[in-house]
């Protein structure tokens, strides 16, 4: 569950496999694929930008 009031840019939060998700995309990415889909847009992440392309390129796979 993605709930976007829960979600801080200023306190990132550590997951149990050590990626450390910063924004709202980056939640998005880390709950739809874990760390893989999370790698891709990680710079994005760090640097609390719109991912752009690698969120939506990097999903296809996992849309039917």
């Amino acid at each position: 569950m993605l709930v976007g009031n829960k979600i801080s840019p200023g306190q990132p939060q550590h997951k149990k496999d050590g990626t450390v998700v910063r924004t709202l995309w980056g939640e998005l990415a880390w709950q739809l694929g874990g760390r893989e889909a999370y790698d891709m847009i990680r710079e994005a992440d760090e640097t609390s930008t719109n991912p752009g392309d690698p969120l939506r390129l990097g999903y296809r796979w996992r849309i039917p």
